[in-house]
């Protein structure tokens, strides 16, 4: 899923292309706040789909009637009947700024069994693709599933996995520790802070000013706060995993 942060569109599908049969691609050239895009995503898609990185790519106009998250979770259940729609048996919801190891996936791949669907941590990153916030926020997202589930923003939930993406039924749920598979999330790692801001479902939980002001005079190890759980963390130097440095 992808309207800002489209630099990170390449690298994020090139982490799990080996490891997927089928890749499609959904995106937008305005946002769920009504925005329209300033830079012309169409290109990159269709490049991409030339490189044999993208499978399908499905245009998607939001209903400005709905709220974001309504246009979000609509977004989603698009994405899982692409797969449905290609004779995939197990799916994952990506967004542009989420990335997994490629072993990380095979692992995962191979150790589903039958279970409803899956969940992993994230690994938040801030600023930087190597400034990784620390300690580890307990927050989780689904990630394999069966595509006879389906996204529903179901109220009650066994995990702490954001709205858009409870999946239904989700009885049997295997669980994958850190060491095992890990979403390295870039939810704070954009060329266009602002921008990611505005049009996010979640931008409303800041003053966006003053959160970008932050955000460009932050340096490694300083204090920082943010969703989803709004405690203090820092960031600690890691490796850049995804070669992404060059990117911003």
């Amino acid at each position: 899923m992808v309207f800002d942060g489209e630099e990170l569109l390449e690298p994020a599908i090139k982490s799990i292309r080996d490891q997927s049969d089928f890749v499609a691609v959904t995106w937008q050239k305005t946002s769920y706040h009504g925005n329209k895009t300033d830079t012309d995503i169409e290109s990159l898609i269709n490049q991409l789909k030339k490189n044999n990185l993208i499978d399908q790519a499905i245009f998607f106009e939001p209903n400005l009637s709905k709220s974001p998250k309504e246009n979000e979770l609509q977004l989603r259940n698009i994405g899982l009947q692409a797969s449905r729609d290609h004779n995939c048996t197990h799916h994952i919801s990506f967004d542009v700024d989420e990335f997994i190891l490629s072993d990380q996936l095979k692992y995962a791949k191979e150790t589903f069994g039958d279970n409803d669907y899956s969940i992993i941590e994230n690994l938040y990153y801030y600023k930087r693709p190597t400034w990784q916030m620390t300690p580890v926020k307990n927050n989780q997202v689904s990630f394999i599933h069966p595509v006879t589930a389906e996204y529903s923003m179901i109220r009650k939930y066994p995990y702490r996995i954001e709205i858009t993406r409870r999946v239904t039924p989700h009885d049997k749920c295997r669980v994958y520790m850190q060491d095992e598979c890990v979403m390295h999330h870039m939810t704070y790692v954009r060329k266009n802070m602002e921008k990611k801001l505005r049009n996010s479902v979640t931008g409303y939980l800041y003053k966006i000013d003053k959160f970008v002001d932050d955000f460009n005079k932050y340096q490694l190890g300083d204090r920082l706060v943010v969703s989803p759980d709004f405690l203090t963390h820092k960031t600690k130097l890691v490796e850049d995993v995804f070669s992404l440095e060059e990117l911003l």
